[in-house]
């Protein structure tokens, strides 16, 4: 979570990063990416959002 916080990185790309490099298969290794992708596109929502209300 500090290291999500320090890099202003969305916690879940962070997260998935992580794990998907140490999944021990295919499988898994999908799953984290698609978490990691999921975060940076709710990010971008996000920031989308707030620009639009300004």
């Amino acid at each position: 979570m500090k290291l999500a916080q320090l890099a202003e990185l969305p916690l879940g790309l962070v997260l998935g990063t992580i794990c998907e490099a140490n999944a021990p298969n295919e499988e898994e290794a999908a799953v984290w990416r698609k978490l990691a992708e999921e975060s940076v596109a709710a990010k971008g929502m996000d920031a989308a959002r707030h620009l639009s209300n300004r």
